[in-house]
């Protein structure tokens, strides 16, 4: 957990779950993975608009969270659960409460690419392509731990979590 305060969007609703105010980019992945539970104010900064209910509106919550560019949408609420999956996801830095003790981030790489149009997928192509990419220095230039690559019709997202 860092010390410094994050303020809210004072349009969240109350609740758990929050946007901190005048972080938001409009990057676009809190209303695509969560559309029930945000939006925007006037001056085009995301916040919460409802909180979640159910176990599968958390999921949801927080899959936006993970994907958020900025780590804009924190948690401020002492549920154990939630505190055990922000860790899994490498993310526990959203909390405003520490967690409870054990729980710590899962530090991993992960890529993962989809074929856009539905067409098969030749993995030596894919990986050939991506190198290139990588090799080529061209993400340095992305903002951001979340690096989208897009080639014909292949969609490739990294993330990776360096060790301090």
């Amino acid at each position: 957990m860092n010390n410094r305060p994050y303020p809210p969007n004072s349009n969240n609703v109350p609740g758990p779950f929050y946007v901190e105010d005048g972080c938001c980019t409009a990057c676009g992945i809190p209303e695509s993975a969560a559309p029930e539970h945000f939006t925007y104010d006037e001056s085009g900064q995301c916040y919460v608009r409802k909180q979640p209910c159910t176990l599968q509106k958390t999921d949801r919550m927080l899959q936006a969270m993970w994907g958020a560019e900025l780590d804009c949408i924190r948690y401020r609420g002492h549920d154990s659960d939630v505190f055990q999956r922000l860790g899994a996801m490498g993310k526990p830095h959203l909390c405003d409460f520490p967690p409870a003790e054990g729980i710590s981030a899962v530090l991993r790489n992960h890529v993962a690419f989809v074929n856009i149009d539905g067409g098969s997928v030749v993995l030596e192509e894919a990986v050939e392509d991506f190198r290139s990419f990588w090799m080529q220095g061209e993400m340095h230039t992305m903002r951001g731990p979340h690096r989208p690559f897009l080639r014909s019709t292949m969609w490739f997202e990294f993330v990776w979590y360096k060790n301090r």
